[in-house]
C-alpha cells in the first residue's frame, strides 16, 4: 500500500478522510506503531478518539491493526479527551497510547496522536514510524482488548488536587460540540463551581463553531453568553480538549500569553531555581514580566511536543504556548489539559478574591497581530526563513531557535517556518501601534525579495 508522505507531519499522522486516509491506511499506519512500540520492548497500549464522524472507523481500524501487530492488551478508553488518554497512562502506568483525533482542524481531517514512554512522538520519532509503516507485516494474534471508562478516576484525581473547591465561582464552558463535552461540565460542577454549559453535545460536524478557541469568531458566542449570565470566566476548549481559551467577566478574550503571565506569577516564586520556558510566538511582555520576578527566559521553538521534551530535559515547572496548550509539571504531569488549566486559572482567581480583568490590569499596553500564515512552498520555508534571518542580522538582536524573531525599538516580529503546512508563520507586536506598524513594515520589505511568499494580510 502506498501511504502518502504528508501524512506523516512534525507532531502527529494526518491527513483528509476518505482522500489520504481511509480505514485500509489506519490499519497500515497500526502495524507500522505496533512495530515501533514493539521495538521498545512495550506491548499493552491505550487507545482514545474523539467525536468526529470518522473516528470510530479509523479507531476500530487501528485497533485491528495493533492486534495484527503484535501488542498484547490493548486498553481502549472509548470517545475521550486527549487528556484522558495522557492521564490514563500515568494512571495506569503504560507507556504506548494513540488518540485518533483532528484535534482543532476542519471535520474532513483526522489523524492519529501516538506516545511511548513520558512524551508525544514527534519529528524523527514520527518518520521511524512512518518507516515501519511501509515494511511492516501483520502475524499471529496473540493480545486482547479491555474496555475502560478512565472519567471516574480522572474526576477523582481532579477533587484530589482541588480539595477546597471553588463554591460561588460562575463560568461558562464552550465545548465547541467536540470531545470535552460530556465530561469538563460534570468535573468543573464537582468541584463546586456554577456553570453555563455551551455547545456540550458531542458532535463531529461542529453544527455551532469550529472548537478551536485561537479564532477570534469561535469565540464570540461564549463572549456574549459570559456577559449574559454574568459569570467571573469563560472557558473554550478546543475539539480534543488539550488547548483552552478564556474569557474575562467583561467579556474580553485574554490572550493566553496573558495567562501564561498569571500561572507564571503564581508558579515562579516556588521554582526560582528553574528555567523558565518562553515560546517563541509569546509577548514580550511575558518576558519581561519573568524578568521583573528575577527569572531568566529561555526562548523556545513552537510545538507542543517540543515544549513538554524540553521541560522534562531541563526540569521546568511549567511552560506554555500562544495557541492554548499549556504545561503543568507543578502538581500534575506536564501533559497539556485545557480542564486542568482552566481550573487553575479559576483557582487563582478564586483565591485573590479579584476579576480576571483586574488581575492583568498593570500590564503595559500592547498591539499585537494575530498569528498569520503566508503560503510559501514547501521545498522554499526553510531557504526563505534562513534569508530573512541574515536579511536582518547584525542590524537588530536576533532570537533564531525558530525562525528568526527580530528586536526592533519597542517592537519585535517573528517568521518561522510551518511544521504542518506549506507556509511560514508570522506575528508582530508593538508597545505603540506605530512601533507595530514599523516593524511589520520591515518584515513585508524583507519578504519582498521573495515572489514565491504570499503577502501578508496582518
Amino acid at each position: 500500500m502506498d501511504l502518502s508522505p504528508e501524512l506523516f507531519r512534525q507532531y502527529d499522522i494526518r491527513g483528509h478522510v476518505g482522500v489520504d486516509l481511509t480505514p485500509e491506511v489506519a490499519h497500515r499506519v497500526a502495524l507500522g506503531t505496533a512495530a515501533y512500540w514493539r521495538r521498545h520492548g512495550q506491548g499493552t497500549a491505550v487507545v482514545g478518539r474523539d467525536c468526529r464522524i470518522s473516528s470510530p472507523e479509523l479507531a476500530a481500524a487501528f485497533v485491528e491493526g495493533l492486534l495484527d501487530g503484535g501488542v498484547e492488551r490493548i486498553i481502549d478508553l472509548g470517545m475521550v479527551p486527549t487528556p484522558f488518554v495522557y492521564f490514563a497512562r500515568h494512571h495506569l502506568d503504560v507507556g504506548p497510547a494513540v488518540v485518533i483525533t483532528g484535534s482543532h482542524n476542519p471535520p474532513q481531517m483526522n489523524g492519529f496522536k501516538l506516545a511511548l514512554g513520558p512524551g508525544t512522538l514527534y519529528g524523527p520519532e514520527i518518520q521511524e514510524v512512518a518507516a515501519l509503516c511501509r515494511t511492516a507485516q501483520a502475524g499471529a494474534r496473540v493480545g486482547r482488548v479491555e474496555r475502560l471508562d478512565i472519567f471516574p478516576a480522572y474526576r477523582e484525581r481532579m477533587r484530589e488536587l482541588f480539595p477546597d473547591g471553588f463554591s460561588g465561582l460562575e463560568v461558562v464552558a464552550d465545548a465547541g460540540n467536540g470531545a470535552a463535552g460530556p465530561y469538563a461540565p460534570a468535573v468543573l460542577k464537582g468541584l463546586g463551581l456554577k456553570v453555563h454549559e455551551m455547545y456540550c453535545e458531542p458532535d463531529g460536524t461542529f453544527p455551532n463553531h469550529h472548537p478551536d478557541p485561537l479564532q477570534p469568531r469561535n469565540m464570540r458566542a461564549l463572549q456574549a453568553e459570559v456577559l449574559r449570565v454574568g459569570a467571573q470566566l469563560g472557558f473554550a476548549f478546543d475539539g480534543d480538549m488539550d488547548r483552552l481559551g478564556a474569557v474575562d467577566e467583561q467579556g474580553k478574550v485574554r490572550a493566553v500569553d496573558e495567562l501564561l503571565i498569571l500561572y507564571w506569577r503564581d508558579i515562579f516564586p516556588r521554582y526560582p531555581d528553574r528555567p523558565t520556558l518562553v515560546e517563541v510566538k509569546c509577548s514580550e511582555r511575558l518576558a519581561d514580566d519573568l524578568r521583573r520576578m528575577g527569572a531568566k527566559p529561555e526562548w523556545t521553538p513552537t510545538g507542543h511536543s517540543l515544549i513538554k521534551a524540553a521541560m522534562r530535559k531541563v526540569g521546568a515547572a511549567f511552560a506554555g504556548e500562544l495557541s492554548g496548550h499549556i504545561f503543568f509539571a507543578d502538581r500534575f504531569t506536564g501533559d497539556d489539559d485545557a480542564l486542568y488549566a482552566g481550573l487553575r486559572l479559576a483557582e487563582i482567581v478564586a483565591r485573590s478574591g479579584r476579576s480576571l480583568s483586574d488581575l492583568l490590569s498593570d500590564l503595559p499596553p500592547a498591539f499585537a497581530t494575530p498569528e498569520t500564515r503566508v503560503a510559501c512552498p514547501e521545498e522554499r520555508k526553510t531557504a526563505v526563513s534562513d534569508a530573512v534571518r541574515e536579511h536582518f542580522r547584525g542590524r537588530y538582536d536576533l532570537v533564531t531557535v525558530d525562525g528568526v524573531r527580530v528586536l526592533l525599538d519597542g517592537a519585535w516580529v517573528l517568521l518561522r517556518p510551518s511544521n504542518t503546512e506549506p507556509a511560514l508563520v508570522l506575528r508582530a507586536e508593538g508597545r505603540s501601534e506605530a512601533a507595530l506598524a514599523a516593524a511589520k513594515a520591515a518584515m513585508e520589505a524583507a519578504l519582498a525579495a521573495h515572489p514565491e511568499v504570499s503577502r501578508p494580510d496582518w
